[in-house]
């Protein structure tokens, strides 16, 4: 038998954390993969060290707390090979979160969070305090007999990481309260209010009634909704809507993160995946190249842009994750907070353009000029820029550092975030089933999805929300939905992706 020990360093950038208002390099890591303690025909325990900086939580009960509530986390995953890598398959762990375990917390003791369905777990701070994680001797509890293993004799395997933050339950508002009207913007009725969530349960869209979501009469939109002031459609229970709490994750994919997926897949797979086949990749900032399965990013840390809805959303499939519908965008960047109108991801009306940068561009440590850059937008710079760009160590708060309450970071540009749209049926039959980490095999869609309830190939159903690199600052509003119901299928220069995952 043999151990694989390797280091999957998914993210290491900066970001703006929600504790208290203050960025800094976040470098989550994995390292010391191992195999241990077999009951031989059942499970193992993985045991790993993870570790990231600048971490929080502040959402138990004590004194001198501020909102926001939440919290960040890793999400691990397992991927395993029978065949010395030339093939892998996605681990099922153990769904009781007892039987997973941390060994030496360093001082930090930390909660370890099971999944239903055993694609992962999420670890993250038992108490509230913020700082440095340093967490050895993860173990997670691998059932390898439930994917039809009798023993792990020459298996080897790769813990993979995504940095996540915890999107709490409760009520919100959608929309704005601009005195212009913003395109395709959610509202109540048909007032130009705010429309406020307060709960799962299924609403009525349009119609032009008191208590219906209103889109503006679909004002504005490149592809309209189906339902306006005058036709009224159902938006179902089982449509996540925001209101129960989710996992989002904190950047948009970068470019290292999507390389190493596509290093995981078969080959007629990650052909089929690889966006550096466009044929004007290059010129917009890509560095992924290599053959599979040596397929590297020359700037890691970079946002991953030509990603097609397909792309994404076997992204999401393989890592056990699942799209973002567009309620759970906007309650991800607003929080629990009143409107203010015209806002951007960070509550204010305020944007200033990143037009260069400072340091070695795609080091992983270059910044934004100007210093006081909060958006990639209107560019000059051709390209999608480092995810956490902008929460610089002087960043004081979420509008210098472009992040939204809960502190996920580029919600409003760098790249178009992709969303399952409430705009036709196909989209609002979305019941948020997660991915089984695993992607077809089958001649011809080798690489997608296989999530049947997701937005497909004709990716009607799917739709783009907050703006990105090459667009005006107004499809950067919030609440901007000019192109929230287009169904574009195409690998285009500044489409990215964020996946998000119920929480247990």
């Amino acid at each position: 038998m043999t151990h694989q020990r390797k280091t999957f360093s998914m993210l290491a950038a900066f970001i703006l954390s929600v504790f208290a208002w203050q960025a800094h390099a976040n470098n989550l890591a994995v390292k010391h993969v191992a195999l241990h303690n077999e009951v031989a025909g059942s499970h193992v325990m993985v045991r790993l060290d993870v570790s990231w900086d600048n971490s929080w939580r502040n959402d138990l009960a004590g004194a001198g707390q501020a909102a926001p509530f939440n919290y960040d986390a890793a999400w691990l995953f397992v991927k395993f090979s029978t065949d010395g890598g030339a093939s892998w398959r996605h681990a099922t762990l153990s769904a009781t979160s007892a039987e997973h375990a941390v060994g030496n917390n360093n001082g930090v003791p930390a909660t370890m969070q099971a999944v239903s369905d055993g694609k992962g777990a999420f670890i993250f701070r038992a108490q509230n305090g913020s700082g440095a994680n340093t967490w050895a001797e993860v173990q997670l509890k691998w059932n390898y007999s439930s994917d039809g293993l009798s023993s792990i004799a020459n298996v080897i395997v790769n813990v993979l990481t995504l940095e996540v933050v915890y999107v709490p339950a409760g009520s919100f508002f959608v929309g704005d309260q601009s005195p212009s009207p913003i395109n395709g913007q959610f509202e109540k009725g048909t007032s130009s209010a705010p429309f406020e969530i307060t709960s799962e349960g299924a609403l009525t869209l349009g119609g032009g009634g008191a208590t219906s979501l209103g889109n503006n009469n679909a004002q504005g939109m490149a592809h309209l909704d189906d339902f306006n002031d005058s036709v009224s459609k159902s938006l179902p229970a089982a449509f996540p809507k925001g209101h129960a709490a989710f996992y989002i994750m904190k950047y948009e994919i970068t470019q290292g993160q999507y390389a190493d997926f596509l290093n995981l897949l078969l080959s007629t797979q990650a052909n089929r995946r690889n966006i550096a086949s466009v044929a004007t990749y290059q010129n917009f900032r890509g560095t992924i190249a290599g053959a599979h399965p040596l397929i590297a990013a020359s700037a890691n840390d970079r946002a991953c842009n030509f990603l097609s809805w397909l792309d994404g959303a076997a992204y999401a499939d393989w890592s056990g994750l699942r799209p973002m519908t567009e309620l759970e965008f906007e309650k991800a960047a607003r929080g629990n907070q009143a409107v203010v109108a015209g806002e951007y991801a960070w509550a204010n009306a305020t944007i200033t353009r990143q037009t260069a940068h400072n340091g070695a561009d795609g080091s992983g440590a270059e910044t934004a000029a100007p210093a006081s850059a909060n958006a990639n937008f209107n560019s000059g710079i051709n390209g999608p820029v480092r995810a956490g760009i902008y929460a610089a160590p002087a960043s004081a708060n979420r509008a210098q550092g472009g992040a939204s309450y809960f502190g996920v970071m580029e919600l409003s540009g760098n790249l178009w975030e992709r969303v399952v749209t409430l705009a036709n049926s196909i989209g609002r039959n979305f019941i948020g089933t997660h991915g089984d980490g695993e992607l077809s095999t089958s001649s011809g869609v080798e690489g997608n999805a296989n999530v049947a309830s997701w937005p497909g190939a004709n990716t009607i159903g799917s739709g783009l929300r907050g703006g990105a690199w090459k667009d005006e600052a107004k499809l950067l509003r919030l609440a901007d939905r000019a192109c929230a119901a287009t169904p574009d299928a195409q690998r285009i220069n500044h489409y990215g992706f964020r996946c998000v995952r119920a929480a247990p």
